[in-house]
């Protein structure tokens, strides 16, 4: 009896006091919903450039390497990697247990099919160029090498080994980004061009997958739930995703509501609602990422004329301008801002001194009347400035005014916007001169947003000359790369393209309970992984 009675309490003992590894974590199991502006273009890896794309595919896919909460590369489908003396080649050991979504074995093979494929002319990818660091990528991209020469390739099922046009310490963390997702080639062949498409043509290897034909509701949201094949480092710990978009029943037109009435548990927060927000105690990330400045409509019938522009930007009372900063805002000395990043490292700490703004010149006036005589301009016709609707950016815009209106003796005027449709004008071309903000993007994308291909091109320039620039800038090791990344900022601010005044932050904000949602700078995405919440 007293055995028994010995046996039972222990039984309870351990019934009462779970093991850690038994130990539910409240946060877990959870369902995170976050509203994404656009309905993804497609959810193929190599081809995917726009950013609701790029967020779902990073819930769908796994690179080579994961970034950890501080950006650096941690495993991911290599659990581990080794580079040469001299940088330029890395060798990536796959985890043993990595597996597509259907059981396969996630290869080293699948790794080279989808860097060749992204490469490939006929794939016509336009999110290729972060692969133009691997070896011959550039000359296979426009067609002048096979793919087969392209630097990487399969040692075995698990080793794979890329060469590097050049030197970088931080490959591993480039390989974070979508473009170096796996790509099985023989489900890929079965997809007959529909590839990334719809759920069917899908196939992931990542924490999160598509669970049926109801998970991708077109124009509405696509609902990702925790993947039963995913064996990575940690496991994720949300068991549902869903992305909202315009078209859903899901309201965002004021975030704070949106998050304090569940409608969503994140959500990209405008500064107008930052103070609200902190009242409410609600989690808040934010990144200095934002150059605002003006652009001129490279395309605009006067601002067209590079002299015009630089009359009118030398012509600048730059003080007068930055007595008017707005709330929260620092003064811009460049274009690329203070947290942008060049392999791996802080480009503004790389680029030291430069040029920065076109400064303010006795010449403006000279310059506007010698542009006005290359067009066939007898005298400055009417323009229209577009800015925020915000009182310190239209005292700021009416200081630029007076200024012009006294250079040209013509009658500037001011057109304040809401934010949401000033974006919308610029990225329409229909502005002649508008305040508005700019992104820089991912490292080793810097600038981009400028390049004459770019859909959302904030002066719609077209400049073969700055393109080169961006070329050889992706073209080259660290070195050779800043310097034709400073040449390009500068070309922009020498031929009055944008103009940089102050610096802002983007906002995001969490839902009270909500954890472990990872935002990252410079459009570089979220990660879901360790999202949970408590009720």
């Amino acid at each position: 009896m007293r055995r028994l009675l010995s046996a039972l309490l222990v039984a309870c003992i351990l019934l009462a006091f779970p093991s850690c590894g038994q130990q539910k974590n409240e946060a877990a199991d959870k369902t995170i919903q976050y509203y994404i502006d656009q309905e993804p273009q497609t959810l193929d890896p190599q081809v995917a450039s726009d950013s609701s794309a790029i967020l779902t595919i990073g819930a769908l896919y796994e690179g080579l390497a994961r970034l950890d909460s501080d950006g650096k590369a941690a495993p991911g489908v290599a659990e581990s990697w080794s580079a040469n003396d001299a940088g330029t080649a890395f060798t990536f050991h796959l985890r043993e247990n990595a597996v597509w979504s259907d059981g396969q074995p996630v290869t080293a093979s699948d790794f080279v099919f989808a860097f060749r494929r992204a490469l490939a002319p006929q794939t016509k990818s336009a999110a290729c160029r972060p692969l133009y660091v691997v070896k011959n990528a550039r000359k296979i991209s426009d067609g002048s090498l096979p793919a087969e020469q392209l630097g990487v390739r399969a040692e075995n099922d698990k080793t794979l080994v890329v060469e590097l046009e050049y030197a970088y310490a931080d490959f591993p963390a480039l390989t974070a980004e979508t473009v170096f997702m796996p790509c099985n080639e023989k489900f890929f062949q079965q997809t007959q061009g529909k590839y990334g498409l719809e759920y069917k043509s899908i196939l992931s290897n990542g924490p999160f997958v598509l669970g049926g034909k109801y998970s991708w509701d077109h124009g509405k949201q696509i609902k990702l739930t925790r993947s039963d094949t995913y064996k990575g480092e940690q496991p994720a710990l949300p068991a549902t995703l869903i992305f909202a978009m315009l078209g859903s029943d899901v309201d965002v037109s004021d975030p704070i509501k949106a998050l304090t009435a569940s409608n969503v548990d994140a959500i990209a927060l405008p500064e107008q609602q930052v103070a609200e927000a902190q009242k409410l105690g609600l989690p808040l990330t934010s990144f200095q990422d934002i150059t605002w400045g003006l652009a001129f409509n490279t395309q605009d019938s006067l601002m067209q004329n590079e002299k015009i522009r630089q009359g009118l930007t030398a012509a600048l009372p730059r003080q007068k301008l930055l007595n008017h900063l707005p709330e929260k805002a620092e003064q811009a000395e460049y274009i690329i801002g203070p947290q942008a990043m060049l392999m791996g490292e802080n480009y503004r700490k790389q680029a030291g001194t430069a040029v920065g703004y076109l400064k303010e010149s006795t010449q403006s006036g000279a310059l506007v009347q010698a542009g006005l005589k290359e067009l066939g301009h007898p005298e400055f016709s009417h323009v229209t400035v577009l800015c925020p609707d915000i009182e310190q950016a239209k005292l700021m815009v009416n200081e630029m005014l007076v200024s012009w209106n006294r250079l040209t003796g013509q009658y500037f005027s001011m057109q304040p916007m809401a934010e949401s449709e000033l974006q919308k004008a610029v990225d329409s071309g229909d502005y002649q001169i508008a305040l508005t903000g700019i992104y820089p993007e991912r490292d080793g994308k810097l600038l981009s947003v400028f390049r004459s291909d770019s859909p959302q091109n904030p002066s719609r320039l077209a400049s073969p000359d700055f393109d080169r620039l961006l070329l050889t800038a992706e073209q080259s090791g660290s070195a050779a790369a800043l310097s034709s990344y400073l040449q390009a900022e500068n070309y922009l601010s020498a031929h009055a393209v944008f103009y940089p005044i102050y610096y802002k932050n983007s906002y995001y904000a969490c839902a009270k309970g909500v954890t472990g949602i990872v935002f990252r700078p410079n459009s570089a995405g979220i990660d879901f992984l360790l999202a949970g919440k408590t009720d």
